[in-house]
């Protein structure tokens, strides 16, 4: 388990069918099953006061809220590293991986092939790097993740794209209909079906 996950998740209870049961809940388990699940045995006539019973304790209490609280952040932490990484290759162009000289121009070799640079390249910059291999002459080739699929992510993860939407017309009814590639929100649907008062 990587450490920065460990260290947000806390120590676990002694008791491993305590942890999880812990863990069932947070999975969104109901109680009597995530009582079964953590390895107790089920069929009596107590088993649900025990199961709850089990759920009200303090210290399971308490191991449940930390592992809600490290739940949340670990899915923040993803999106944001998902994000990140994104943009990264959005931003990244050729212009990071060639050397220039001090007037601007673009240095080159005695062949005039542009001289191709990787010292000055950040993590994120070589991560969008999608080939990199030498051709017959010896010459390093490389290539880039095209930029337009990471931007398009982007732009759909601020709702910036709208889905494609097609019309169809009934013209013996006098009707037109839409068919999106996305079903309807329940908010697109009240607003276009149903009526005030």
């Amino acid at each position: 388990m990587d450490t920065v996950v460990r260290d947000k998740i806390g120590i676990p209870l002694a008791n491993h069918r305590h942890e999880k049961f812990c863990h069932e809940i947070i999975r969104g388990t109901k109680i009597p099953e995530a009582f079964l699940n953590a390895g107790y045995k089920g069929g009596g006539k107590h088993q649900k006061k025990y199961a709850y019973d089990l759920f009200h304790r303090p210290d399971i209490k308490a191991r449940i809220a930390a592992l809600s609280r490290a739940a949340a952040e670990i899915s923040l932490l993803d999106d944001a590293w998902v994000i990140s990484r994104l943009k990264a290759v959005a931003d990244t162009s050729i212009v990071n991986f060639l050397r220039f000289n001090p007037d601007g121009s673009l240095m080159v070799d005695k062949k005039g092939h542009p001289r191709i640079d990787f010292k000055k390249c950040t993590p994120e910059a070589l991560r969008s790097v999608g080939a990199l291999e030498y051709d017959a002459r010896g010459r390093l080739k490389f290539k880039l993740r095209d930029p337009i699929p990471a931007l398009e992510l982007l732009a759909r993860n601020r709702g910036l794209l709208v889905d494609k939407v097609e019309t169809t017309i009934d013209a013996a009814h006098g009707r037109v209909y839409v068919v999106a590639d996305r079903p309807m929100t329940p908010e697109e649907w009240e607003k276009q079906f149903v009526r005030d008062g």
